[in-house]
């Protein structure tokens, strides 16, 4: 028994193998193969990529044009307390240390306002003229604080400050430039020693506000190194608007004394 061999025109298809709406083609047939499917997500992208790098080569002229600044520094400062009453007493100023990113945009001829991001190491001592106060702390719960004790206290905090800086007329090398504006202060660990009750270095709970603001007054001069890099150096002063520190009754302010030591590119 043999088979006829298939010739033009007398092939029919199997009716059963015909799509129909009691029998549609699966959908694993119709999807696009993997591969296809990146080429053809890559294609309608393509449009995207090509204006998003053209921005960013329309961009690198503009950050000229606009004069846009980036610095670091790492300024040494003296910090301490401001008391409002008799009770406690500024028993000492500490050492700390400032440092962090700035960023700078130029919006009117030498006026700029700037903002950035800074590790904020401060703190200060305190006497206690009173015995009815409590130190609060991480793992030795309330602890009585008693007549003329001295807490000295340290903190960790992140700056932002924002800020309005005019740059004045270049001399040489030398550009002269101030600054003014505010400062937030956000804190994220704190520390305190007691020596009246052999605490050192204890880890402190809700005695520095996660949140204090404050201003601050820069002086200083850059100086050029080619372009718009520049070395920074002044002076500046960061003093407190609300609240830094919870002794027990009335306001405990944090000031700072700073040495500005930064480089602008």
């Amino acid at each position: 028994m043999g088979f006829a061999p298939l010739r033009a025109g007398n092939y029919a298809p199997d009716p059963y193998l015909l799509p129909s709406p009691s029998r549609p083609i699966p959908q694993k047939m119709l999807a696009l193969p993997p591969k296809m499917k990146a080429m053809r997500t890559v294609r309608k992208a393509r449009p995207i990529l090509v204006a998003l790098v053209g921005l960013l080569l329309m961009a690198l002229p503009a950050r000229a044009q606009q004069k846009i600044y980036f610095s670091i520094h790492a300024d040494p400062q003296v910090t301490f307390f401001s008391l409002d009453n008799s009770r406690f007493a500024n028993e000492g100023a500490r050492l700390g240390v400032n440092a962090g990113l700035e960023f700078e945009y130029a919006f009117y001829g030498r006026y700029s306002v700037l903002t950035g991001a800074a590790f904020d190491l401060r703190g200060a001592s305190l006497k206690y003229h009173e015995g009815r106060h409590v130190l609060k702390t991480e793992y030795e719960g309330r602890v009585d604080v008693p007549q003329g004790a001295v807490l000295t206290t340290t903190a960790y905090q992140m700056q932002v400050p924002l800020a309005l800086k005019l740059r004045a007329i270049e001399i040489g090398y030398v550009t002269f430039a101030a600054a003014a504006g505010f400062t937030t202060n956000f804190t994220f660990a704190q520390d305190g020693t007691l020596s009246a009750k052999n605490l050192e270095s204890t880890r402190l709970s809700g005695m520095w506000p996660f949140m204090h603001l404050g201003y601050l007054f820069r002086l200083g001069i850059e100086y050029s190194l080619g372009g718009v890099s520049s070395v920074q150096l002044g002076l500046e002063f960061n003093g407190g608007m609300t609240p830094a520190f919870r002794p027990g009754l009335g306001r405990a302010l944090s000031h700072a004394c700073r040495l500005r030591l930064g480089f602008l590119f």
